[in-house]
């Protein structure tokens, strides 16, 4: 269980008075020292592991900001590591990051040997659209080779779905599975997140691999309304 006391305040308290019996509403939680109501910041992944601090950055474009209470959904909670820490939590040497970096990149390319061998019909395109978001939902595990195919895979995707929607029916629900992966990837581009240990994505690699996001964003969109009109 979170104690109150972990829960830093949020810039902005509330002046109603509270107490065991007269609680806070909403988001919002007791200060029994000052008995007035506050919101609480969002909390990061096992407090950093006590190998970092807790930052705060907007969802949309990864910029920095003071504070994200638990009611803002334009903010997340993000650890910024302490020297020869990483992982979301703090909680990896540089040994332990490459080794899941590395298990992570031949998961993918494994996806990639499936679709590229795989009778294709609508269920294995959920299929593959699933299996590319999972592993797509630790930005701090992805190397540039990791990217690369994780974009030839949507690619992939997209087009086999493409040519299956002539001939039979695709729920359009793996889209979302897609956008989830392009949102996830996007992620390691903000240096603060991106490793600096051995295949991680360096400054270097971001101009092309943003252009292949973009244009499998593209891909996507444009299938998206095709399966809305048809």
């Amino acid at each position: 269980c979170v104690s109150v006391s972990q829960l830093q305040p949020s810039m902005n308290t509330s002046s109603y008075y509270c107490n065991s019996t007269s609680p806070c509403t909403g988001w919002q939680v007791c200060d029994y020292t000052t008995h007035s109501c506050y919101v609480p910041q969002k909390l990061c992944p096992s407090n950093c592991s006590g190998h970092g601090s807790c930052t705060y950055h907007r969802i949309s474009t990864g910029e920095s900001v003071a504070s994200c209470s638990i009611d803002a959904s334009d903010c997340a909670p993000r650890c910024s590591c302490s020297t020869h820490w990483f992982g979301s939590a703090c909680d990896l040497i540089e040994p332990e990051l490459e080794a899941k970096q590395l298990s992570r990149t031949q998961l993918i390319l494994l996806l990639m040997e499936v679709i590229a061998t795989q009778d294709a019909d609508s269920s294995s395109v959920s299929s593959w659209s699933s299996s590319v978001s999972s592993l797509s939902q630790e930005p701090e595990e992805m190397t540039t080779v990791f990217v690369n195919a994780a974009v030839s895979v949507c690619d992939s995707i997209v087009s086999t779905a493409a040519a299956l929607s002539t001939t039979e029916s695709i729920s359009p629900t793996y889209l979302s599975d897609l956008m989830k992966t392009i949102d996830s990837i996007a992620t390691p581009f903000d240096p603060t997140v991106s490793s600096m240990v051995t295949g991680g994505i360096s400054a270097a690699n971001r101009t092309d691999i943003t252009a292949s996001l973009l244009s499998a964003i593209d891909s996507i969109c444009q299938l998206s309304v095709s399966s809305l009109v048809y």
